[in-house]
């Protein structure tokens, strides 16, 4: 049986055979701490391969930019996005090879962080709907640019980029500059990632959208 790892957040954890769930709940075996999980959010099934499954979350699981509509079978590489974490699948002979590279601990323990108080709490105004969608897109940002493969969260990216604008353009509040000027720096960032043609294409689009949604 391949053995598999899952990295998160500069630790290591071991995929036991069975089912390994992450989620908020302390009672996890992987326990997230962001906002945007729920309490048992997705699973993990090992047996002769290591399979996902979504378990009815609020906001979805992502496997490589793509929402989980049934269970997908994972390899080394692919990143789990569970809100504003990101997850990277790594093959146990690979996770012994980065550690003697980067002396990264490994702990067979749940992470721990502070539970939030409730599942899918929404905020009200236009304003802080737009700071939290920003913190979710420099956090995923931040955790892409960790991976060996940062430009597989692209599609996710733009799509949270693409929605933001829709629902500035939207609001007669608009977008502050200093907002304008964050996400900016933030599609700058994705848009280096690759030399894709498309890619480079959005980012001209979104920058010149960003010029009429500030205000």
């Amino acid at each position: 049986m391949t053995a598999f790892w899952l990295k998160y957040r500069g630790t290591r954890f071991p995929v036991r055979r069975g089912e390994t769930v992450l989620g908020r709940s302390p009672y996890c075996s992987i326990v997230l701490s962001n906002g945007l999980a729920s309490r048992q959010h997705c699973a993990l099934r090992l047996g002769a391969g290591l399979s996902i499954v979504d378990l009815g979350s609020s906001n979805g699981t992502f496997v490589n930019g793509e929402r989980l509509e049934a269970a997908r079978a994972l390899q080394h590489g692919d990143l789990i996005r569970v809100g504003t974490d990101l997850l990277e699948v790594v093959l146990a002979e690979e996770q012994t090879r980065a550690r003697s590279l980067d002396g990264v601990p490994v702990i067979s323990t749940v992470a721990t962080g502070e539970v939030p108080a409730h599942d899918g709490e929404r905020l009200e105004s236009t304003e802080t709907q737009t700071q939290s969608t920003l913190d979710l897109i420099e956090s995923l940002v931040a955790n892409a640019a960790e991976t060996r493969l940062p430009a597989a969260m692209v599609p996710s990216i733009q799509r949270l980029v693409d929605s933001l604008l829709v629902d500035t353009r939207g609001s007669t509040d608009g977008m502050s500059v200093p907002d304008a000027t964050r996400l900016a720096a933030l599609i700058e960032k994705v848009a280096s990632w690759s030399s894709d043609a498309g890619l480079a294409a959005w980012r001209r689009s979104m920058l010149k959208s960003l010029e009429g949604a500030s205000k």
